[in-house]
């Protein structure tokens, strides 16, 4: 079955760490693939040839989530629409070497012999956002971030202050989206609350966005148990870009005509496996499937 998500949102108010996409989202199948992914792991990528190489493979340019800019609350900044699927990880302050506390070339030259096209960095701990970054965008990975939002504002920070704190951390990196990761348990909120505070850190991303001159974008990051058991399943946001995450370990998007959710037609990216080792590289990540634009 399809909808383990909302079975296991409900549970996932226990306490844990939930700083990086997805260790409160399928928290129970998270420890389940932990189990037996310690060892060399090369994800399923059926964009890629027998010898490693994109096969250039596009899907119709209706599948885009790149909206017009006159449709979009965030002005998106691509001129195009054309899509290709592509690998790709989302890594934070924990994917880091244990004895450097660093990305190393080596990982990033496995990432790469793994087929990774596109990573998502969390902004966590500045100074290891900053260094992945670096080393991400020194070796042609292209790069987006993604900033938790507490909901707590009197002990984090008003939605103002967490997307400046983020836009801070990554300024002067190839970054070309902020995703808002939605997925922390909400401590008396309502949906209408939660939306609110969803909304307010949309429109403080797009005044810094016009304030500092920043060619970027923003985009949602959430589950269906989620979006449907918190937010209400709102349709307010299904404008923006979605990454999702259902760990099916299937990264096709064939799950999503049971999922759709929010409103959106169909979604940017899909986190369908976390915490992996991948390629031996020792840095744990989340594995991902992207629709990247065709063009720059």
């Amino acid at each position: 079955m399809l909808f383990l998500v909302p079975l296991l949102s409900v549970q996932f108010a226990q306490a844990q760490d939930c700083s990086r996409p997805g260790l409160c989202i399928e928290n129970d199948l998270r420890r389940a693939f932990q189990a037996g992914r310690r060892g060399r792991f090369r994800p399923p990528a059926p964009w890629l040839t027998d010898d490693g190489q994109d096969s250039g493979q596009e899907q119709d340019s209706n599948a885009s989530q790149e909206q017009d800019s006159n449709a979009s609350q965030d002005g998106t900044n691509q001129d195009c629409t054309d899509t290709h699927e592509a690998f790709g990880i989302d890594i934070s302050h924990w994917s880091v070497d244990p004895n450097t506390l660093t990305v190393e070339q080596e990982h990033v030259d496995a990432w790469i012999e793994a087929g990774v096209q596109h990573a998502i960095v969390g902004t966590q701990r500045e100074d290891r956002t900053q260094q992945q970054l670096g080393i991400l965008n020194e070796n042609g990975i292209s790069t987006d971030a993604y900033v938790w939002l507490h909901w707590n504002t009197a002990s984090h920070g008003t939605m103002e202050e967490q997307i400046q704190q983020a836009l801070d951390i990554v300024d002067g990196y190839d970054v070309g989206r902020l995703w808002l990761d939605v997925e922390e348990t909400p401590d008396g909120q309502t949906a209408s609350d939660l939306e609110g505070l969803v909304q307010d850190a949309i429109d403080a991303f797009n005044e810094e966005v016009r304030e500092r001159g920043l060619d970027m974008d923003v985009g949602i990051y959430s589950g269906y148990g989620f979006w449907t058991s918190y937010m209400g399943n709102t349709e307010a946001f299904s404008d923006l870009p979605l990454w999702y995450a259902h760990y099916d370990n299937d990264p096709s998007f064939d799950d999503w005509e049971d999922l759709n959710f929010g409103g959106w037609e169909e979604p940017w990216g899909k986190q369908y496996q976390g915490t992996s080792n991948l390629n031996d590289a020792s840095p744990v990540v989340d594995l991902n499937t992207f629709n990247l634009p065709d063009c720059d």
